[in-house]
């Protein structure tokens, strides 16, 4: 069951290119807009922008399959597993000085010059965001799916998770190529332009103009595209004719996941859960760092003490 939270999950992330690239009422679109906001939602760390310029329709069928994923997840066992999530998610938040002070972490940042030591808090605190972001909203509990709205949640949680993802697309740029040509298709975004070449009723002809992308990719026919209007919003054609079938697509396999679970799955994952929960409650009841450091020492202890010598 858990396995085919990921694979759902997968299908979603899959997406995040055209939702995560941030409320007023967005202005009418014109046969730019798409571009435009996508730009914008990358200079200003507010992916709603781009969100924005999609048609009402493909927003719905996104909100439509967390809803339906809602709707199929084990309530009990979601729940469980987003509540431990959540306290994990507060105790870095309001014990960081605590983390960053514990022997262990001292030891591996004696090492460390200046520079990686402030790249290692930021990326402490990016994750800290995300995963601030991911327990705060409807995406904490079954019930909160079912109610999902993407507009709601990149507004909200849009900017400081944008910024969370770019920290540590840049940290880890240093060592993984996937990461630094993520970034340096973000900074050819920032600087594109998109101009309308024609326009006739439901149709029309944009070039687009920017940096070269990393890679080897290239915008199609030096960047002269042909786009639609759906819904009063204006697309590429191409995405007009892609979008139905990745929807179906992501139907079907919701459909054919099988999710159910069995009264002894619940109880052996709620028995693990529920240790976690306990070792986390020493993290949480903490008030000094010598307290701290003998919950981090306890957690090392039951985690490693088959191991440990003259055991």
């Amino acid at each position: 069951m858990l396995s085919s939270l990921f694979r759902f999950a997968a299908v979603l992330v899959s997406l995040t290119p055209l939702v995560l690239i941030g409320c007023d009422k967005p202005a009418p679109s014109t046969p730019t807009s798409m571009f435009d906001g996508l730009r914008e939602s990358m200079v200003q760390d507010k992916p709603v922008l781009f969100w924005e310029t999609m048609p009402a329709t493909w927003q719905q069928d996104v909100d439509g399959l967390v809803h339906e994923f809602g709707k199929k997840v084990p309530a009990e066992l979601y729940d469980r597993v987003m509540t431990t999530m959540k306290k994990l998610v507060m105790v870095m938040k309001d014990k960081k000085q605590f983390v960053m002070n514990t022997p262990m972490i001292k030891m591996q940042m004696s090492s460390m010059t200046a520079t990686e030591k402030a790249d290692a808090e930021k990326s402490y605190d990016a994750v800290v965001a995300l995963g601030d972001a991911l327990t705060s909203s409807d995406l904490s509990s079954a019930s909160g799916l079912q109610k999902f709205v993407m507009t709601t949640f990149l507004t909200k949680y849009g900017p400081e998770a944008h910024k969370a993802l770019v920290t540590l697309l840049t940290l880890a740029s240093t060592q993984e190529p996937e990461a630094k040509q993520a970034l340096e298709a973000m900074d050819a975004i920032k600087k594109m332009t998109a101009k309308v070449d024609s326009e006739s009723g439901d149709t029309a002809m944009v070039t687009v103009d920017m940096a070269p992308l990393p890679g080897g990719m290239a915008l199609p026919n030096d960047g002269t595209l042909p786009m639609s209007k759906v819904d009063g919003s204006w697309v590429p054609t191409p995405m007009v004719m892609v979008w139905p079938m990745m929807m179906s697509e992501a139907r079907e396999q919701l459909a054919n996941e099988d999710m159910s679970t069995d009264s002894a799955q619940v109880a052996q994952v709620t028995m693990v859960l529920g240790l976690v929960d306990a070792g986390l409650a020493h993290f949480e009841n903490a008030k000094t760092q010598e307290q701290f450091d003998q919950a981090a020492s306890g957690l090392m202890g039951m985690m490693g003490g088959g191991d440990q010598p003259g055991s």
